[in-house]
This record gives structure tokens, C-alpha cells and sequence, in this order.
């Protein structure tokens, strides 16, 4: 099967303590993203030292004034990515190594433009543990209304074809009385 080239987004402020577990667990997806492209919010601490320490030609520091929410690093992410898909994962979570790889393979399969994964439980003081919320191939299906109505998407979780998000208005609202995946 071919995978589509995707960028992944991580908006971050202040996260130096997280940032480098998110972009490990993107670089070490088993279908790897052509670029992780770090977009802070600028963050005072050593976050971006952290992350330009990393040497790797994938991983793009994108710095901008403070906004004050994702949405808008998540947005000059969106306007710079080269992939194909987008995938966004917050400073402060990490994928498992399969995560991509699974999406994709159903997104092909169901010919779908976006695709979001189950949600996760993670236990605190317990990196190790994750219990999956929705089995994979269960059989259930959620329906995007049902998504909506419990307001289960989780934004680590989504991809989605860069062009579908551009034709769609470019991103997420930026204005402070819309909070979107915030």
C-alpha cells in the first residue's frame, strides 16, 4: 500500500519538559511524516533549544508572536506544510508508533479526505499505560454527529488532507470567542 506524504503540526509553548517525547513519536511512526514542523507560540523557556538541538532536517522550528491559543501556530503550520495530509499532535501528547500507519490504511480504505483515531485513556505517573477507549475493528462505528455531540474529537488525533483544510477557509478560528480545538 502507498501512504500519502504528510507533514505533522505540534503547536507548543513553554513545553521544553514535553516537546521532544510529541516529535519522537512522530518521527518514529512506521510510516514516517516528511516534516514535523514545531510551531511555538513564543514560549520563554528552552523549548527551542531543545528542539533545534535535535539536529534533524525533518523537524521545522516555526516561531511567531504569542497568541495566546493553538489555533494560531497550528494555522502557520497549515500555510507552510509541504505534505500531502496534515496531522496534528500536541507538545504535551505522543502517538504510538502505529498511529499513522493505521489511519491511513482505513482512510484508504473508506476513501476518506480526514480521518481521526480512538481516543486513548493515559494514566499519570504511568507513561507505559494506554487503554484503548474504542477497540480497533471492533465492529462499532462513532458517527461525526456523535463526535461533535460528545465533543470527542481530540485534536492529536485528526488528519486530514492539507487541501480540503485550504478550500474549508485555511484552518482553525483564530478569533478568541471561537475556542476550536483549543
Amino acid at each position: 500500500m502507498i501512504f500519502p506524504e504528510y507533514s505533522v503540526i505540534i503547536p507548543t509553548w513553554n513545553r521544553a519538559s514535553t516537546v521532544l517525547t510529541a516529535i519522537g513519536s512522530a518521527l518514529n511512526q512506521t510510516h514516517p511524516p516528511l516534516e514535523v514542523l514545531v510551531c511555538d507560540d513564543a514560549s520563554t523557556d528552552n523549548t527551542e533549544e531543545l528542539v533545534r538541538s535535535l539536529g534533524d532536517p525533518r523537524v521545522i522550528w516555526l516561531s511567531g508572536p504569542r497568541g495566546g491559543r493553538p489555533a494560531i501556530p497550528r494555522n502557520r503550520g497549515i500555510r507552510v506544510a509541504r505534505g500531502e495530509w496534515v496531522a496534528f499532535l500536541d507538545s504535551d501528547d505522543a502517538w504510538l508508533p502505529e498511529k499513522m500507519e493505521k489511519q491511513f490504511t482505513l482512510a484508504q480504505a473508506l476513501h476518506c479526505q480526514a480521518a481521526c483515531t480512538n481516543a486513548v485513556k493515559i494514566v499519570p505517573k504511568q507513561p507505559d499505560f494506554h487503554e484503548t477507549l474504542l477497540p480497533w475493528n471492533s465492529g462499532e462505528r462513532i458517527t461525526l454527529a456523535d463526535q461533535i455531540a460528545t465533543n470527542n474529537v481530540i485534536t492529536s488525533s485528526v488528519a486530514l488532507q492539507r487541501d480540503l483544510l485550504l478550500r474549508a477557509g485555511g484552518g482553525f478560528p483564530e478569533d478568541a470567542q471561537l475556542k476550536v480545538g483549543e
